[in-house]
């Protein structure tokens, strides 16, 4: 099915994420398994999906405020933080030209404003919320930039 709906694509884009309920959650591994299959079965290259500041980019400055955050989201929801983990993990081993675009914050129906921060946790300042509308519009830029493949920069209004 995934196959089927990425056939004649150039790039694929997803905002799967963990919802809370654990069999939804381990669920989204399998299906990001399922897609890195047919993009490197189809050869699409390019790959832009969503994750959370939850899975650590190795560009990211360690911090106790960041320590405290995945810290609450293990021991609040642990299989939204296992989930977010175990797919992002998946995704940085594939053979694509990947970006994850980490949100640091929560997902809001503002207005798109095609104004957004992004960077790593402890070099940038993010704010707490992003719009989808930005989400949606950064993610759809990333298609034709070479900026942020295969890294995972953090994202907020």
């Amino acid at each position: 099915m995934v196959k089927q709906a990425v056939t004649g694509s150039q790039a694929v884009l997803s905002a799967l994420g963990p919802i809370g309920k654990k069999e939804s959650d381990q669920q989204i591994s399998v299906e990001m398994v399922n897609i890195l299959n047919a993009l490197d079965t189809l050869d699409v290259k390019r790959f832009i999906a969503l994750s959370t500041t939850s899975s650590q980019d190795s560009l990211d400055i360690d911090s106790m405020q960041f320590k405290l955050r995945c810290g609450t989201i293990r021991m609040g929801r642990p299989s939204a933080y296992e989930s977010i983990v175990k797919y992002t993990a998946l995704v940085r081993q594939s053979k694509c030209d990947w970006t994850l675009l980490r949100i640091a914050s929560l997902l809001t129906n503002a207005s798109l404003t095609k104004s957004v921060q992004v960077g790593y946790l402890g070099r940038d300042k993010f704010k707490v919320k992003l719009s989808r509308a930005n989400l949606a519009w950064f993610m759809l830029e990333q298609l034709d930039s070479t900026e942020f493949i295969r890294q995972a920069p953090a994202i907020s209004d």
